[in-house]
């Protein structure tokens, strides 16, 4: 039963902090649109893209910090797509820069 109530803060852990991950890739997606007028190509404004940079970051690093430390399977098999996800998000950020004029 111990086993059960902790694997279930864990996951309550990592579904809250993951809410609070997208929140700010989210705001820093919208910070890192190009808001620029006219035709030109679309580019990252990196006020917003630290933002996501960061936010990608902090959200991976427990589950990092977590696999190094305890090395059980199942904790690096967490980590590993945690960081895959977070270079992703960075990757199509500037793959895929937001563009928007007001």
């Amino acid at each position: 039963m111990r086993r059960f109530v902790r694997a279930a803060v864990f996951a309550l852990a990592a579904v809250g902090w993951t809410i609070a991950a997208a929140y700010l890739v989210v705001i820093g997606r919208f910070a890192a649109a190009d808001t620029r007028c006219g035709h030109v190509e679309p580019r990252v404004d990196m006020e917003g893209g630290w933002l996501v940079i960061a936010a990608a970051a902090v959200w991976a690093a427990p589950f990092v910090v977590v696999a190094l430390w305890r090395r059980r399977r199942w904790q690096i098999a967490v980590a590993v797509p945690a960081v895959v996800v977070a270079l992703g998000v960075v990757a199509e950020m500037f793959a895929r820069p937001v563009a928007f004029c007001f």
